[in-house]
């Protein structure tokens, strides 16, 4: 008895095991759809968002592998900094004029837009935390995902910066009073002249 009512659980587990999984199959998103018609990573069109954290999702292209890989890290510290800080002057220029009269008459217009954007800003702690590389014929293409801690973390590096650039500045106190005791000494050791 107790050897039959082991194999109806043997065979209860194994049928179970073998009905497939009960996860709903989900349609794939309008993000995931774009991503896979463009050939690039989800995460380069839909990157992920966190309060304590600023991403940018940046490509770069060369013939050789390392360039591209550091040009996207430069590409994505500057797009980092552009999120943090960016000042803009622009200038707008618009032209009408109406030439001739009546059902004759035309309207020449002109419009002119510039833009100057100027980024100034420490990107301490910036970091790849995702990349892909893919062979484009003769060129690397560097898909990256750059990130910079923006909430606690970034206040415990910049804590950490500070701490280092005091520890620097108490280290060259020291080093100048080292030296100024030392030319004092000299000073004193030297013959004294009438």
């Amino acid at each position: 008895m107790r050897h039959r009512s082991l194999t109806w659980l043997v065979l209860a587990v194994a049928l179970s095991a073998c009905g497939g999984s009960s996860a709903p199959k989900t349609a794939p998103s309008p993000e995931e759809l774009n991503a896979a018609a463009l050939g690039v990573p989800v995460w380069f069109v839909k990157p992920p968002v966190d309060s304590n954290v600023i991403y940018a999702p940046v490509s770069a292209v060369s013939r050789d592998m390392q360039l591209a890989i550091d040009k996207a890290q430069s590409n994505g510290r500057f797009a980092l900094a552009q999120q943090l800080e960016t000042r803009f002057e622009g200038m707008s220029k618009r032209f009408q004029e109406e030439t001739g009269s009546g059902a004759d008459a035309q309207i020449l217009e002109q419009f002119s837009v510039a833009y100057k954007g100027i980024v100034m800003q420490t990107v301490n702690g910036s970091r790849m935390t995702k990349q892909e590389i893919r062979n484009e014929g003769t060129q690397f293409r560097v898909y990256a995902l750059m990130e910079l801690p923006s909430g606690p973390a970034a206040v415990a590096l910049q804590q950490k910066i500070r701490s280092n650039e005091q520890l620097l500045s108490r280290m060259r106190a020291t080093q100048a009073y080292a030296e100024l005791d030392a030319q004092v000494k000299r000073y004193q050791e030297s013959p004294k002249q009438p």
